[in-house]
């Protein structure tokens, strides 16, 4: 039997009338610092974290600086994306962890923010989904 400690709980957020994991994170420029907090499902199927588009501007970057990178949904449409260095951080104060992610940020209308599996691989992460709950211990 494996058995896992999980420092951080979380009660899952209702959206349109459902339970869905939202974690609200700091968004951080590794260069300037300049950040802002944000809310962003966790999206197991995602291969790649997305934020709005509208957030580096927030933080001193140039939306059109970054990577190009194309994202496939679900549906068999795209979303066009530029990807830029980010920091998320899970506290305002760092104690429960800053990782460094490559964040791609879409260049058109999004719903929400999601953080993918490439978030999930700096963490360990789980789910309680009969108790709308789920668990992140900042150290994979």
């Amino acid at each position: 039997m494996i058995s896992i400690n999980y420092s951080l709980e979380f009660d899952y957020r209702t959206y349109q009338d459902n339970p869905y994991p939202v974690l609200t994170v700091e968004v951080r420029n590794p260069v300037n610092g300049e950040s802002v907090e944000q809310d962003a499902f966790l999206d197991s199927g995602a291969a790649r974290s997305i934020f709005l588009g509208e957030i580096p501007t927030m933080l001193g970057l140039n939306l059109l600086d970054g990577e190009p990178w194309t994202f496939q949904t679900n549906d068999g449409h795209t979303v066009d994306a530029r990807i830029h260095p980010i920091q998320i951080v899970l506290t305002e104060d760092g104690t429960q962890g800053v990782f460094d992610l490559p964040l791609a940020f879409s260049m058109v209308d999004l719903q929400r923010n999601l953080l993918g599996r490439d978030f999930f691989n700096l963490i360990q992460i789980g789910f309680r989904e009969s108790h709308a709950q789920f668990f992140i211990e900042p150290t994979p």
